[in-house]
């Protein structure tokens, strides 16, 4: 028997203090390094999103990579990469430590649909998928 894994991991990260480093303009080129790393552990990148303090990444985990290998891998190399080819001399650090969630495949849609829209979500006040903002007391 051929063996078949389905490995589905939310991450989130934030960036040093929360500040928002991470601008329009750079985000698709951040986007597409981190996407890059991914497939370069052998992971597929399925959405990746976020807010100038904050990105979210869902991937498909290969069995052979830890979560621990693939942040360390992704926040090292898109660190390097913001410093020295995005911003050179400007600051940029992301925090230590990751959120990691381990996903099933059947929500992966509506996890696609919600990192993709983390403007809306946040001006709403949803931060969890499918959560309604908390009602004014």
């Amino acid at each position: 028997m051929a063996n078949r894994t389905d490995l589905y991991v939310h991450l989130v990260w934030a960036t040093t203090r929360r500040q928002p480093l991470i601008t329009t303009e750079v985000k698709p080129r951040l986007y597409a390094h981190m996407a890059q790393r991914c497939r370069q552990l052998s992971c597929v990148p399925l959405a990746i999103g976020g807010m100038p303090d904050h990105v979210h990444l869902l991937v498909e985990l290969h069995p052979t990579v830890t979560v621990a290998l693939l942040m360390k891998d992704v926040k090292g190399a898109s660190s390097v990469f913001m410093r020295s080819l995005l911003r050179p001399g400007s600051f940029f650090q992301w925090q230590t430590g990751y959120a990691a969630f381990s996903v099933s495949k059947r929500s992966l849609p509506r996890l696609q649909d919600y990192i993709a829209n983390q403007e809306q979500h946040h001006a709403r006040g949803s931060f969890i998928p499918g959560a309604e903002p908390p009602s004014a007391l």
